[in-house]
């Protein structure tokens, strides 16, 4: 009977803008997506504002009132990236670049300018776009909204295995990932795009690092991460200790890569490097410096790259370098195939010791 308690409202921009920058209206990071939007995205949402053209509702959930200000405060369940997105336009934090425009609108008065560049009338559009909000009253459930939010982004673009994560769990273990996700270590490797990022690939690609500090080499199966998700949701002690041994192995493994080009356009990638990575904190403690682990990388990937996939030399191949191969060709995340490629990697670096 939840749907015949939400009833609509319109609100126009200057409303919604004002209570988020406010902080009436907020965003519940607890099991929505991070604010990660592509600069067309933007554009394109602006763009359908000027144009008068609809764009879905936003739901809101409707907090307990604080008895002392008599002020009530609302979640933002669905729509997030659309609010913020009108009021980083109009603080001046991006322009509506032409290319990015609709070809029959990049001739308008608006194209290619900022907020502060517009003129009245534009501003007078923008400001006065209704949209329809719908909120949720506040004795419905966190549950039920965790659910109610799934259940639109399902309608409207699938979610997929990471998002739902997010959305079903909001406990240590995925605080831990976000936050391995966010440190620079990570983020130098530039593993993912801006959009897949906003898809938490990130996030995603740091929890199975993290699991393999749990529980070794795993299949990276829907249901075996949601099981780790789960097991350390409420406890996850070794969580300081994990987030430590992530800045130390991946520091080994940064100078490895520096010490010869050719390692980063062959390891930067998310199966390559969960490889590596791995391999790192295997040799770590070995006393091989990370000098003598490029020199013997480089030597792997060069014989590597000397016999493409189909030819005739592969005969010839050297067995390791065939099992790497072998663990790339199909279902990289399996516990099978990865281990293939870390043993690869690991006795072609200790027998060339």
């Amino acid at each position: 009977m939840i749907n015949q308690r939400i009833q609509p409202d319109k609100q126009n921009v200057t409303k919604l803008v004002s209570c988020l920058n406010s902080g009436e209206y907020f965003t519940d990071n607890t099991f929505q997506r991070r604010l990660i939007w592509t600069e067309k995205q933007k554009i394109r949402l602006i763009e359908t504002v000027l144009i008068d053209y609809p764009m879905p509702e936003i739901y809101m959930w409707q907090q307990a009132v604080d008895t002392d200000t008599g002020h009530q405060r609302h979640s933002i369940i669905d729509g997030q990236q659309r609010l913020n997105t009108l009021a980083q336009f109009m603080r001046d934090e991006f322009n509506l670049t032409k290319t990015h425009l609709d070809d029959a609108n990049q001739e308008e008065s608006y194209a290619g300018m900022k907020w502060s560049e517009l003129g009245p009338d534009d501003r007078r559009k923008i400001l006065n776009y209704g949209i329809v909000v719908r909120v949720v009253p506040e004795d419905v459930s966190k549950e039920e909204i965790v659910a109610i939010f799934k259940r639109l982004n399902e309608a409207d673009r699938s979610l997929n295995p990471q998002e739902f994560r997010n959305a079903d769990f909001n406990g240590k273990f995925i605080k831990a990932s976000e936050e391995v996700a966010d440190l620079q270590e990570f983020k130098r490797w530039g593993l993912f795009t801006d959009s897949q990022i906003r898809r938490m690939a990130d996030v995603e690609f740091a929890s199975a690092l993290l699991v393999y500090f749990r529980k070794g080499i795993v299949t990276d199966t829907q249901s075996n991460m949601n099981d780790v998700y789960d097991e350390y949701n409420d406890v996850y002690r070794e969580k300081t200790k994990d987030i430590s041994r992530f800045k130390y192995i991946s520091d080994y493994m940064n100078k490895v890569l520096a010490k010869d080009e050719q390692l980063p356009k062959f390891f930067l990638r998310p199966n390559h490097l969960y490889s590596l990575f791995v391999v790192c904190d295997l040799l770590a403690d070995k006393k091989i410096t990370q000098k003598a682990v490029a020199g013997r990388l480089g030597e792997f990937v060069r014989l590597y790259k000397e016999a493409p996939p189909g030819d005739e030399d592969m005969e010839k191949e050297d067995k390791r370098i065939t099992n790497f191969r072998e663990g790339v060709s199909s279902r990289t995340r399996s516990k099978q195939r990865r281990e293939l490629r870390v043993e690869a990697l690991t006795d072609w670096i200790l027998e060339q010791d």
